[in-house]
């Protein structure tokens, strides 16, 4: 078994069909990409698949929150995995971020699509977002829902 990217072993048989990087990347500009991870595995994980892949992305090994004062734990999971829930136990300390930090210290004006994924604490990064949404910045927004976290005592139907 060879995994083509060594994230998974999904990946048993290469791809039938093969675009030369400098083929792609000549197609269409990139947008820019910026991720926020709290676990230093996945951070490192999406750092070498970015790269592998010829994906201008900036990784930022960080937390994403509703204030940028204050560390967030970094958890101590296997590479490619999430957390169910934050533990206050980890093997470091890590800066947090709010997305409203993130755009202004990076000079971007609109974000075009903002995922979150944070296991339940999804609302702290949506406040830490609120000068962008309510400026109306953010075109697109997608977050994970479920009764996890903060998000548990928040009736949504």
């Amino acid at each position: 078994m060879n995994p083509l990217c060594g994230a998974c072993t999904d990946c048993r048989v290469p791809p039938t069909v093969t675009v030369p990087r400098t083929v792609q990347a000549a197609q269409q500009p990139w947008p820019r990409i910026i991720a926020v991870e709290l676990a230093d595995a996945n951070a490192q994980l999406l750092r070498h698949l970015f790269g592998k892949l010829a994906v201008p992305a900036e990784v930022m090994h960080a937390g994403g929150s509703n204030t940028t004062e204050g560390y967030a734990i970094d958890p101590d999971v296997p590479v490619g995995h999430e957390m169910g829930m934050l533990q206050l136990a980890g093997v470091g300390r890590v800066p947090l971020v709010t997305a409203d930090h993130v755009a202004e210290s990076r000079g971007l004006d609109n974000i075009t699509f903002l995922t979150i994924d944070t296991e339940g604490h999804d609302s702290l990064v949506l406040l830490g977002a609120r000068q962008l949404l309510s400026a109306r910045r953010v075109r697109v927004l997608q977050f994970e829902y479920h009764e996890r976290g903060l998000w548990g005592p928040v009736p949504f139907y």
